[in-house]
């Protein structure tokens, strides 16, 4: 459900679909729980993710279309460090009052908070970066490279280019810079920017492993 750009004719398609007798089981990130595992600054709020939900705005939202909730579930999706909400739901002839859902608001402002604040401390390591004029290359071009080329000094500091290990991402550019394989790498000493919360550490380990690699090493 987070990713439907038309979410209400959906619901509308699937409420008719389902028997008198029938149920129906969502899972989606847990909006009740963002930032409860903080590894990254909005990483809750996925490029992919145009929708966000919590168990009040779920009630909410599908109790206009004749739907009870008869469970949730929270549980830690350790891969990224966050939280999925799984619920089943049945047809119901009663039709819930909307409410304002006050303790979600409260959640993703504060996790907006946490965020924001956790993005100040790293520009304020990049912009370090910027005014030594040193020559970077970033490993890693997936959403957090992009969210730090928007919002911090990211895109005044000396990119050299750009690395990664998806194939599918090699030969293509950023900002005009190329991407190009961490075999670029090897036996270099430059100074490298590992641009993931996730992977970090293995990456690391790559370069000095794999990749013999002889420069500085920044994690964030």
């Amino acid at each position: 459900m987070e990713h439907l750009s038309e979410l209400e004719n959906n619901l509308s398609i699937v409420s008719s679909l389902l028997k008198e007798n029938g149920t129906m089981f969502i899972s989606v990130p847990d909006g009740d729980n963002f930032g409860r595992v903080f590894r990254e600054p909005f990483l809750e709020f996925s490029l992919e993710h145009i929708n966000y939900f919590t168990r009040k705005s779920l009630k909410n939202l599908l109790s206009k279309y004749g739907l009870e909730n008869i469970k949730f579930s929270s549980f830690a999706v350790d891969v990224y460090g966050g939280y999925a909400l799984n619920s089943l739901w049945k047809k119901s002839e009663r039709k819930n009052n909307i409410t304002f859902d006050k303790v979600g608001k409260r959640n993703i402002i504060g996790y907006i908070k946490k965020s924001s604040k956790k993005l100040k401390l790293i520009n304020d390591e990049i912009k370090k970066l910027a005014k030594s004029k040193e020559k970077i290359i970033i490993w890693g071009v997936g959403s957090l490279t992009s969210r730090l080329l928007a919002t911090t000094d990211l895109k005044k500091s000396n990119i050299q280019f750009f690395v990664d290990s998806n194939v599918n991402q090699q030969g293509k550019t950023i900002n005009k810079l190329p991407v190009k394989s961490p075999e670029v790498l090897k036996k270099q000493k430059i100074t490298v920017l590992v641009s993931t919360y996730i992977y970090g550490k293995e990456i690391k380990n790559i370069l000095l492993n794999k990749y013999n690699f002889k420069g500085k090493i920044i994690l964030l």
